[in-house]
């Protein structure tokens, strides 16, 4: 995989009261995150992608999964259905000839996991229109809205006769000109699961085993955007409804917190039967307030809980960086997204024990001018953790959970090189 930059980075802007910031951030619309945010974000390493000798006599292009933000809560359709394909200094086909594109599925198939069958493990991406050895091409997915990571891990670009439009790519290798996969050889050292960095991949971008037994689909990077989004609001509106005075605002206040902990502290399913995990942070009898479903991961890692989202997807993270056939880059970006999860789960923490505080005191006390100061800092911790925070000593912007989720998007990133073989 070719050199990584930085992700985009939404620009800490001095100055804004939390209200006008969380207008600014924190209400983006997930399905605008998804989709501006999945092209910008490739647009923006196309631009500063600056490979060294080596790599410019190998790589001719990349390739980018992007969103189409068409979301079904019931499935994983929307999320990375569509493709875009760059590559540069190519020769033009030969007379007669055309390029023509190719979604393949895993060569090193995982199949505990992967049960996709032949049909949807072959995805014919169309002809590819060169323009002085220049190609900008655009899948725009399927009417399903697939997510192409579940079934296809490999790209095929073939050189056939433009008179007629192949519906499988030629069994002549000499047809096959570029190629490119995701790293997909099994760990030897996991003597559990034997997973390969696409199978982590996999998990953060589509989803896993336990996800998908709990009904929770697009993979652990949507979930925790999704979850954080939520809480950002939550803590928001509790802030904004306080005014130290009307009882009824103060019962708003109060269950938009409960939330935030129900949340953070999960719930777990035996037998059937949901029970909320929040009861040891809330008064006796405090109803469970959000879809029990998205609570079934915590988002915090606490005693006696479930493995929290940060805790999967940092474990997915370390897999990548130890898998066989995965580049310096690629370890040094999974190596740097659990760097900054890290800091996240440090001010996670302070959402925590702030919103303990405010669920504990009587409303007598959340009437007083004191307790503002709590929900403002409620407020400043939750959109730190989604949009970044500007780090007072290096001036630097350390991210949030939307560079995050940007930053393991360039995981799946292909680095387009001339075929050779398939090992």
């Amino acid at each position: 995989m070719s050199k990584f930059v930085k992700s985009t980075t939404t620009r800490f802007i001095p100055g804004l009261s939390g209200r006008r910031r969380r207008l600014a951030f924190g209400l983006i619309g997930l399905l605008i995150l998804i989709i501006v945010g999945s092209s910008l974000s490739a647009q923006y390493f196309l631009i500063q992608h600056n490979p060294s000798t080596h790599e410019t006599n190998q790589i001719v292009g990349h390739a980018f999964f992007k969103s189409s933000g068409q979301l079904n809560e019931g499935s994983s359709q929307g999320v990375n259905d569509q493709l875009q394909i760059e590559l540069r200094g190519i020769p033009n086909p030969a007379a007669g000839k055309s390029y023509y594109a190719w979604l393949l599925g895993d060569s090193h198939k995982n199949v505990k996991e992967n049960l996709c069958k032949p049909a949807e493990e072959l995805i014919s991406l169309g002809r590819l229109f060169d323009n002085q050895g220049v190609v900008s091409f655009s899948y725009a997915g399927n009417q399903s809205h697939t997510n192409l990571i579940s079934c296809t891990s490999r790209l095929l670009i073939t050189e056939e006769n433009t008179t007629s439009t192949p519906s499988q790519p030629s069994t002549n290798q000499h047809a096959w000109v570029y190629y490119a996969e995701i790293p997909q050889l099994p760990d030897p050292t996991d003597s559990v699961n034997h997973y390969s960095a696409l199978d982590d991949i996999r998990h953060l971008l589509y989803e896993g085993p336990d996800l998908k037994n709990k009904g929770l689909h697009g993979g652990l990077d949507l979930q925790l955007l999704r979850n954080m989004q939520n809480v950002l609001e939550w803590a928001g509106s509790a802030r904004d409804a306080w005014n130290g005075a009307k009882i009824g605002d103060i019962d708003f206040v109060h269950r938009q917190v409960v939330r935030i902990l129900d949340y953070l502290d999960g719930t777990y399913r035996p037998k059937g039967i949901t029970v909320p995990l929040v009861q040891t942070d809330v008064p006796p009898g405090t109803p469970l307030l959000v879809d029990p479903n998205f609570a079934l991961v915590p988002l915090l890692d606490l005693p006696r809980r479930n493995t929290s989202y940060m805790a999967r997807i940092s474990r997915q993270l370390s897999g990548i960086s130890t898998a066989p056939g995965v580049s310096v880059e690629m370890r040094t970006l999974a190596k740097q997204i659990n760097s900054q999860l890290l800091i996240v789960k440090g001010l996670l923490e302070k959402v925590y024990q702030d919103a303990k505080t405010l669920v504990s005191l009587p409303d007598s006390q959340l009437l007083q001018p004191s307790t503002l100061t709590i929900l403002n800092d409620l407020e400043t911790q939750a959109n730190n953790i989604f949009v970044g925070r500007l780090d007072p000593t290096t001036g630097q912007v350390a991210q949030g959970v939307v560079q995050i989720h940007y930053s393991i998007q360039q995981l799946a990133t292909f680095d387009i090189k001339p075929f050779t073989s398939i090992l």
